[in-house]
This record gives C-alpha cells, structure tokens and sequence, in this order.
C-alpha cells in the first residue's frame, strides 16, 4: 500500500532525451506515475526516443521511498545502472534510464520545476544553482567580498559572473600556478575585482599584499575547494575575504547533463553522446566532483576522436589510473584535433609536432 502523504512532492526530472538535455519535471501522483512514450508525448514536442515503450515504467511513492516497477518494456529499464527484472524500491535520489531516456528521482521536486535551462557565462544554470546565481548577484551589487566554497569549474564561473556584474578590470590570480608575487599582477593597475583562486597555500608576502589591497575599494571574490587552504590565512583576513560565503553543490542533477552536452559540443560537434553517458556522469557525481567529471568526459571525447567509433557510450569514460594524467587528456583540444584527424586518416600513430 503505498504511503504518498510521506513524500508528498517526491517526483521524477527528465534531464535526457535521445539526443538532447531536457529539464522537465513531473509530480509522483498517489495513483502513481507511468513513464513512457505516452507521457513523452503528451508533454514533449516532437521527443525522438525511439527505445521508450509506450507504458515503460512504473514509479510510485511507497513511505520515504519510490518504488520502480517495470512494465514488460522491450529495452528494459536500468536503475542506477543495474536493470530491473520486476520491481525494486529505490531511496531518492536515484538515477533511472528507459530506453534513450534518463530520469533523476528526486524527494523534492519543487525546487526544479518551472526554471528553464540557461546559460550564465560558462555554466549551465536551471533550479539548482539559480538561486545561488541571484543571491551572488545580491552580494556584488552590496560590493561584499564572497568566498565560492566547492568545485573549482563551478566556482570559477560564478566569480567572473560576480565580477562582471561588479564592473571594471578584473584580475584572477592562483598563487599555486602562477609562481609570481601577487604585488606584480595587480600593482599599478586600476583594479576592481580580484579573483583569488586558492588550491594550495598562499605566500605570507601575498597574504600582507592582499590584506594591504583590502584597504582600497577592490573586492575579492576567493575560490576555494579545501578549506585547509583558506584557514592557514590570519583570522582577520579570512574574516575579510568570507564576508559572504556560497556552497557550490556537489551535485546538480538538473544542470549536469547539459553542461556534458555543452562540454562535448565545445571539444567535438560531431560526437554522438549515448544515453549511458549522461547515467554514467550523474552516477558518478555521487562520489567525485565536477572538476574530475569534467576530466573524466574530456579524456573519453579524445579517445572517441580516434577510436571511429559511432558514438560515445557510458563504458567509455571508463580510464585506467596510469592514464589519469596523460598528457593527451589534459591538452587543449583545438591543439591536438589536427593530430587525432591525421591519426583517423590512417596515419596509425600520432604525429609529433614540430620540434618534439
């Protein structure tokens, strides 16, 4: 007997659909909710998901869980990456795919419903991090310092969406990359947003540089991923530099999938994603950050790029860990592309650029 009053707006996201990423949102009703090709069209134009059955997939409230039952599909349905014979009862969250199709069950739905997907700078932005963006828009036009607490590619957009909305020349500085004084890069220029990535410990001679800047009217907007980093700081200039601070989520089941999209759109237009790569990234945002997913998925788009094969699949981002680090995986795209091209005309290895 289903309990519904437990998980009274518990439902289901569909944020993949053949080919595309979608952001569209259903309620579990207490007579329970049937995914399939019926449902697609009735609030989808022209879906193209040729693997869904008409009546796919049953999900229904039972306490503080959903239960999944599959209705004879003929592709079968796959909750969090195992198929399911008959029946299961899941916890949400929980990642399901049906046919070429992927849904994130959720406890709460209301926080993603009715918030399109968009682009702010480089992130894709839908319910999960809108309302960080708003309230980051809040803090820079009250000219408050913000400390950016979580994946560093997430992180970094946010800062220069809060410098740009400051206004005026911004400088970002990383003292673990870029192994000069923080005095030589903002000396003598007409700052008025610092954008102070912290991956390691800063110098004691940047920390008085900062502190010294923090006097005139630049404001700062810290990236941090460790908090170790920033708590090896003086008190007062931790207390200066976090005078707002924002927790960049973990996982962002709305947002992710077009933010692959858009990452593989970048690095290769003509790539294919298979459903199993949108499953194989949200299940892995369960125990790794963004910034790995988004190595994870470069590296595989490289692979695929001379590999011929017709599309990249979920098995693909698989990488071993002596490959973790490859040069190939970390170069700029745009450099190697000449290189993977002359590799899939036959050249069988490939080449060297001059002076290699």
């Amino acid at each position: 007997m289903a309990h519904w009053g437990v998980l009274p707006f518990a439902g289901a996201l569909l944020v993949w659909s053949a080919d595309r990423p979608l952001n569209e949102t259903f309620r579990i009703p207490a007579d329970g909710l049937v995914l399939g090709r019926d449902l697609l069209d009735e609030h989808l134009r022209g879906h193209r998901d040729d693997r869904i059955s008409r009546s796919h997939t049953r999900l229904s409230v039972e306490a503080a869980h959903v239960r999944v039952t599959d209705l004879g599909s003929r592709n079968g349905t796959f909750s969090n990456g195992h198929t399911v014979a008959e029946s299961i009862v899941v916890t949400p969250p929980s990642i399901l795919r049906t046919g070429r199709s992927v849904w994130v069950i959720v406890p709460d739905v209301r926080r993603y419903e009715h918030v399109p997907l968009q682009r702010r700078g480089g992130l894709v932005v839908a319910g999960t991090l809108d309302p960080l963006c708003r309230e980051l828009d809040d803090i820079a036009n009250a000219e408050a310092n913000v400390l950016l607490y979580g994946p560093l590619s997430i992180g970094r957009e946010l800062a220069a969406s809060y410098a740009g909305t400051i206004g005026g020349e911004v400088v970002r500085f990383d003292p673990e990359t870029m192994k000069v004084p923080l005095e030589r890069v903002i000396n003598q220029r007409s700052l008025r947003t610092l954008i102070l990535e912290l991956g390691s410990t800063m110098p004691e001679r940047d920390a008085e540089t900062l502190a010294t800047w923090l006097e005139t009217d630049i404001r700062v907007a810290t990236v941090v991923r460790d908090l170790r980093w920033l708590n090896e700081l003086p008190s007062e200039l931790v207390a200066r530099l976090a005078m707002r601070r924002i927790d960049v989520p973990k996982q962002r089941f709305d947002e992710l999938p077009a933010q692959v999209f858009e990452q593989s759109c970048a690095m290769s237009p003509a790539a294919p994603l298979h459903a199993t790569v949108i499953e194989r990234c949200l299940l892995d945002s369960f125990r790794v950050d963004e910034d790995t997913l988004q190595v994870e998925v470069r590296g595989a788009l490289l692979r695929w790029c001379i590999s011929g094969n017709p599309a990249l699949r979920g098995e693909d981002l698989d990488l071993p860990d002596s490959l973790r680090h490859n040069d190939c995986i970390h170069a700029d795209y745009h450099l190697v592309a000449p290189r993977l091209a002359a590799y899939r005309r036959g050249a069988g290895n490939l080449p060297r650029d001059e002076g290699e």
